[in-house]
């Protein structure tokens, strides 16, 4: 398979990678330039050598986010409403959290609690076959901690977000992420959090790691972290460029969580 180079052009000279994010596993990630109208990013996988998604880049004027009060608060906590077709609202912060720009929690998938080491070893549900831990007693940590009426987000609500929204990149508090608005207005912010692999909590400041509540097999065979065929589940990265896309990441990673209600 022929991989994208960086300076590497894309229709007809309109767009050009810049340079590659990141490596691994799962293939590169490459960050490209859109050449008509700056500042505005757009990401390409070499794997797939596909445009993901565009986003806006907000001014150093506009650094101080003005971020949605809640439309309504379930068990104490705050959803807002971006006006999405599926009416799914998505929380003001993450588990764990305070204030918006709190990573709170960092949880292996299907896990509700930290711990001080993250890895497949030590995670219950590497090796089970599970597609779907939304609504689980057992492994939702967003019920579990929250309380019926809150989830983790299916990668279908992921990937309604995702289309439905605008995507800003801004800093809330001195806290780097990114600002998701909605057709209506209506914004939630989502901080950078990093991730935690073993021991060492990586990206932060740069990336968020956010899960959904489905497994993902694309990759199956092509992770270092897996032992077998049910070892990855689906995620969603919010670059320091602003990019949001889902891959796949190994369950005992502990990533952050943001619920989502109806």
């Amino acid at each position: 398979m022929q991989h994208l180079q960086p300076n590497t052009t894309l229709q007809g000279g309109k767009y050009r990678i810049e340079r590659v994010l990141g490596q691994g596993g799962f293939g590169r990630v490459l960050i490209g330039l859109l050449l008509i109208l700056l500042p505005v990013l757009v990401m390409a996988q070499a794997s797939g050598g596909q445009i993901r998604r565009q986003t806006e880049k907000t001014s150093p004027r506009r650094n101080v986010v003005k971020i949605s009060e809640p439309d309504g608060h379930l068990n104490g906590h705050g959803y807002v409403d971006l006006g999405l077709p599926s009416k799914t609202k998505w929380a003001t912060c993450n588990v764990g959290a305070n204030s918006p720009e709190d990573y709170g929690y960092y949880l292996a998938w299907g896990e509700a609690e930290q711990k001080n080491e993250y890895n497949y070893k030590e995670t219950p549900l590497c090796g089970v076959a599970i597609d779907d831990i939304s609504n689980n007693e057992n492994y939702d940590a967003a019920k579990i901690k929250w309380g019926d009426g809150w989830s983790i987000p299916t990668k279908y609500q992921w990937d309604e977000l995702i289309r439905f929204c605008k995507i800003r990149v801004t800093k809330k508090n001195g806290v780097n992420g990114v600002l998701l608005v909605g057709r209506n207005g209506k914004s939630v912010f989502f901080p950078s959090g990093g991730r935690k692999i073993d021991t060492l909590l990586q990206f932060e400041g740069d990336d968020g790691y956010y899960w959904s509540s489905n497994a993902d097999y694309k990759y199956q065979g092509n992770s270092a972290y897996a032992s077998d065929g049910f070892s990855t589940s689906h995620h969603t990265s919010i670059t320091s460029g602003g990019i949001v896309f889902p891959e796949p990441e190994s369950r005992g990673y502990g990533l952050n969580i943001r619920p989502v209600t109806k």
